[in-house]
């Protein structure tokens, strides 16, 4: 209990955690930025708390999968983290890391040329000062964080993005500070349901912070109706960015990156311990 600070909603899930991961084959997989990482100003600014690292770091060794479901692009990603022995998928799920090389998944290849025409489009309207526009393949971002008024400038971007996304037959996705254009359907649910199948999983606990973890955690659920030895434990890392419905179908909600360092080090300490 020390080491979640007396936190009894942390030790309920932390016990929770330690009890579906005995089933195997097990995993524990991650969001990067708001998860494990602070929030930045930047995104080349992003930093893994020390503790968070260090804890996937010890758990790649004992689980049967150690993964990161980012955003960013899975390379990104890694370079982040630091880890190695650690999986990546990035862009939401539609690219894995193989090695060194960046795969886009089969579905999300058609729109790759969709969205650069998008990206064009987007940026012959004239973007706000403050506002980043990140390609990322088969997904564009525009970062609104930094604008002198986010609010605004996330109204005025809704209003350029719809038509777009109409047109062009793709998913607007809500992030913190951040909208972003993508193939329909595809994203980390989808990535997650394809995953539990490829690996075989029997258990999975899973941390993310914001509307896109969401579709996880409505993934989880589905797939532990799918039968009986099936143990899923969604966490949200809840923040003032995003309002608290986003949640609704996590099994724990914890508060902030700190919160999630304390939790993977108590996973952390559990499987090296009995090893």
């Amino acid at each position: 209990m020390s080491l979640l600070g007396g936190n009894s909603t942390e030790a309920m899930a932390l016990d929770a955690c330690l009890e579906a991961l005995r089933s195997r084959p097990c995993a524990v997989i991650v969001d990067l930025d708001g998860t494990i990482s602070p929030i930045a100003a930047e995104p080349e600014l992003a930093r893994v708390l020390p503790g968070c690292r260090a804890a996937l770091g010890r758990l790649a060794a004992h689980l049967d999968l150690v993964g990161v479901l980012s955003g960013r692009r899975p390379r990104e990603a890694r370079n982040i983290v630091g880890i190695d022995a650690v999986d990546y998928w990035g862009v939401h799920g539609m690219v894995r890391l193989s090695g060194d090389t960046e795969c886009t998944v089969i579905e999300a290849m058609p729109f790759l040329g969709v969205l650069d025409s998008v990206r064009t489009a987007v940026e012959s309207r004239g973007l706000w000062d403050g506002m980043l526009v990140e390609a990322k393949g088969p997904s564009l971002a525009i970062h609104y964080r930094n604008t002198a008024s986010p609010s605004n400038a996330r109204s005025w971007l809704l209003t350029v993005l719809r038509p777009l996304a109409i047109e062009h037959r793709l998913d607007i996705l809500e992030g913190r500070m951040v909208l972003e254009l993508r193939p329909p359907t595809l994203g980390k649910g989808w990535c997650l349901a394809n995953l539990v199948k490829e690996r075989g999983l029997r258990s999975l606990a899973y941390f993310g912070d914001d509307r896109t973890d969401a579709e996880v955690f409505q993934a989880m659920k589905r797939w532990e109706r799918t039968g009986p030895d099936r143990h899923g434990v969604a966490i949200a890392v809840t923040n003032p960015e995003v309002p608290p419905d986003w949640a609704v179908d996590a099994d724990y909600s914890v508060d902030g990156v700190d919160a999630v360092e304390r939790l993977l080090g108590g996973i952390a300490a559990e499987f090296a311990g009995s090893s």
